[in-house]
């Protein structure tokens, strides 16, 4: 690679324009592009007059070892060092510039571009267990499937429980929570309303459902303590667990993700449903984009639009976050009562 750079350079009837890196303001300051092109000028006109006199005082040497001969190594050595030396100074300017900030949000603060969050191998088992056991039931031990009115159920519950977690999230004051890391996840839902489409086709479906792992674990935590000390139908509290985070958690993902995407980008069955409205469709949840992001929150289906829209658009913070509190605890086991 050195003797065909070498050989480009020879050949070059003027010194190449630096390349982009050494274009790079803080590069500028330091006088590096000056000396790069400086090295490949010079480099270049040296390595023309060699070859030219060579060619005029030696005809039997061959092209191999004329190219070689005129190989100018002083300079390709400093001009490899002057672009280490950029890649070096372009890394620390990169590391201490500060993040620029996004778009602004009806008086919150910028939101920086959603930071590529790598998946792990343990929310890859996560999904694989669920699914695993939703796939044994239904083809083994069909004893355990929920009645069709328990899955309507849910299927809306979970439409209504995303509306309640979005309205929660989204409002203003729940930035200045900093207890249980509540203020972390109101970032991300926040985040979101400056950077819709880098969040969700920008990162994935999958990345998506990997983020509701750690609250599938609370939920499920949280609901086999309460489960286990006060119920007596364990199948039939597992069965409504089940289903609140198979609509909650994958659902909405579901129904959130293909909101963003264009429908020629949708897969038909996607497109049906949304058209059907028992997945949320692309019209519906763009109003929830327009200040002040209490519109249409849901994210299953937005059916129960008309009956949670009302009581959660202007709400306070404090009623809101009890009331996800009080159903993260009790729901199955009301559920379960009723």
């Amino acid at each position: 690679p050195l003797a065909m750079l070498a050989a480009l350079l020879a050949t070059q009837p003027a010194a190449p324009p630096p390349p982009p890196l050494l274009r790079h303001p803080p590069l500028q300051r330091h006088g590096l592009q000056r000396v790069h092109v400086a090295a490949a000028g010079a480099g270049g006109s040296r390595s023309r007059n060699r070859i030219q006199d060579r060619s005029s005082s030696s005809s039997s040497s061959s092209s191999s070892s004329s190219s070689f001969a005129a190989v100018p190594w002083g300079e390709l050595t400093r001009g490899a060092a002057v672009l280490l030396t950029a890649a070096a100074a372009h890394q620390r300017t990169v590391r201490s510039s500060p993040v620029l900030p996004g778009p602004g949000l009806d008086g919150r603060p910028s939101f920086p571009p959603p930071p590529h969050v790598p998946v792990t191998w343990w929310q890859l088992a996560h999904h694989a267990a669920f699914s695993a056991l939703g796939v044994h039931v239904l083809l083994f031990n069909r004893s355990f499937l929920p009645s069709w009115q328990l899955v309507l159920f849910m299927y809306i519950y979970g439409d209504i429980m995303s509306a309640l977690l979005h309205a929660v999230f989204d409002h203003k004051d729940c930035l200045d929570r900093p207890m249980l890391g509540l203020d972390k996840v109101a970032y991300g839902f926040q985040m979101h309303h400056a950077w819709p489409l880098e969040s969700t086709r920008g990162v994935g479906l999958y990345r998506i459902f990997c983020d509701t792992v750690r609250i599938q674990w609370i939920l499920m935590a949280i609901s086999a303590l309460v489960c286990t000390l006060t119920s007596s139908h364990l199948v039939l509290a597992g069965q409504i667990l089940y289903l609140k985070l198979l609509f909650g958690a994958y659902g909405s993902s579901i129904g959130h993700f293909y909101a963003h995407v264009p429908s020629r980008e949708r897969p038909r069955l996607v497109s049906l449903l949304q058209r059907l409205h028992l997945l949320l469709p692309r019209r519906h949840h763009a109003q929830h984009h327009r200040s002040p992001y209490d519109r249409n929150m849901a994210s299953v289906s937005g059916l129960s639009e008309p009956l949670v829209g009302p009581l959660l658009r202007g709400a306070a913070f404090a009623p809101l976050g009890l009331t996800l509190v009080f159903l993260s605890f009790a729901d199955v086991r009301l559920i379960e009562a009723a």
